[in-house]
């Protein structure tokens, strides 16, 4: 009997010590600790358009290709711009959610949907370099573009060194 009462003490007490260091912060219930600290870096700075032209641009043309927009994308940053080019990817309507797991009926939860988005390029040509490709982001109501439809697009720039991509305006 005596045994069991020390097992119980000796049991109490760790629990006890367990519960003061958590409150200290050094354990706790609701705190997972990795063993192994890992750290991923990633050098954005060398990725997407990274070693693609971005040049300056004294004047602002009335309507850019979407070669300018990509090799002036700092210059562009902020400015509405109006692109010409062909749209060769979209992503409108219904097709920028989700369906529901096993039919076609579409999500309704909020921020499921993906932004609705045109990719424009100067050229309809599948040899062409993608990275010269421009997404166009559009509101949730667009459906007037299909691939492969020449477009003239207004929209706002928004640019990197390494990314570029507008939102329409009108």
């Amino acid at each position: 009997m005596q045994e069991k009462r020390a097992v119980l003490i000796g049991v109490i007490i760790l629990v006890a010590l367990l519960f003061i260091d958590g409150c200290r912060g050094e354990y706790s219930s609701r705190e997972i600790k990795p063993a192994v600290r890992v750290t991923i870096v990633q050098n954005n700075q060398n990725g997407g358009l990274a070693n693609y032209p971005d040049l300056p641009l004294a004047d602002i043309p009335p309507i850019l290709s979407v070669k300018e927009v990509v090799e002036h994308r700092s210059a562009l940053h902020g400015k509405t711009i109006t692109v010409s080019g062909f749209v060769i990817e979209t992503l409108l309507g219904g097709e920028s959610c989700p369906s529901s797991a096993g039919n076609n009926v579409q999500t309704l939860i909020p921020g499921s949907c993906a932004q609705p988005r045109i990719k424009v390029a100067d050229t309809l040509d599948q040899s062409r370099d993608l990275k010269y490709d421009v997404i166009i982001l559009v509101s949730e109501e667009e459906e007037g573009y299909s691939v492969g439809q020449p477009v003239e697009v207004k929209g706002i720039v928004f640019a990197s060194k390494v990314a570029v991509y507008l939102e329409k305006t009108e």
